[in-house]
């Protein structure tokens, strides 16, 4: 039985990143409220903070001798088996993530119904993850992440919109592409695809959002909106996460996804 410590460290320095973004923006003259936009994005963090680990703590001390700065983070007993562990922070990892994002919008006004004011509008945002890679301490291979659980390689939202006068409705599509319990590098594999899985992969998963809602002005000039929403409007079940090994028989989900089902909201606002 060992305890475990997490200790702070006050000669810690800020984490520092080099952000570089460029992006584009698009607007066709031949198509009217027709906009298109894309940015690429590199973001490389150095001296990130992060712990040693115990194991590393301890090699760390054998290695430099009773002399050695992190014995004192190992504390044993009288017969000198170690009890305790302290486990330091450093400016030690490294983070790296690079991915372009995309959006289209479009927005027109048509002319569905005479008399009455109108609007639709579109608008798709894609994001794509070319490369997301954390290194743990100096000296350690890079653990690549992009398109493990928790960092999708692709996703999307599209929202359409559309108002007839006071009354305007809304739909939402959410998707988030598939992924994978492996990841590369590092202390290697989370599972292994025909070892612990016939298929470790978690399954791509899209949901719908809708809503109503009608906007209104009194008599005094305060404004107010009644809108009746549904979550997960067609009660999509989010894909489950399986687990192995030592952590066998257990399934999970993840915030990631829409776990709770379909759900109904009425919401009320009035401003004055």
């Amino acid at each position: 039985q060992i305890t475990s410590v997490a200790v702070g460290n006050p000669d810690l320095d800020p984490e520092f990143a080099d952000t570089i973004v460029f992006g584009l923006v698009y607007q066709p003259s031949f198509v009217d409220g027709l906009q298109l936009s894309a940015d690429w994005y590199e973001v490389d963090v150095q001296d990130a903070i992060n712990q040693l680990g115990l194991q590393r703590v301890v090699n760390e001390c054998f290695a430099g001798g009773p002399s050695s700065e992190f014995c004192q983070y190992v504390e044993r007993d009288d017969n000198g088996i170690i009890g305790r562990v302290f486990n330091p922070f450093y400016n030690i990892a490294s983070q790296f993530v690079q991915g372009v994002d995309v959006e289209v919008a479009y927005r027109i006004e048509p002319d569905f119904f005479a008399g009455d004011a109108e609007s639709f509008s579109v608008r798709a945002l894609y994001g794509h993850i070319a490369e997301r890679s954390n290194i743990a301490t100096a000296g350690a291979a890079p653990i690549e992440t992009t398109g493990a659980v928790g960092t999708p390689a692709n996703t999307a939202t599209i929202t359409t919109n559309y108002a007839l006068g006071p009354v305007s409705f809304q739909l939402q599509g959410r998707w988030i592409d598939s992924v994978s319990l492996t990841r590369i590098g590092g202390s290697g594999a989370l599972a292994i695809s025909g070892i612990d899985f016939d298929d470790a992969t978690v399954s791509s998963n899209a949901w719908f959002n809708g809503q109503i809602a009608y906007n209104g002005e009194t008599s005094n000039g305060a404004n107010y909106q009644v809108s009746f929403n549904v979550q997960n409007l067609f009660d999509r079940n989010p894909p489950v996460i399986a687990s192995f090994g030592s952590r066998g028989g257990s399934q999970t989900v993840s915030d990631a996804y829409d776990a709770e089902g379909r759900r109904y909201q009425l919401n009320v606002n009035y401003s004055f």
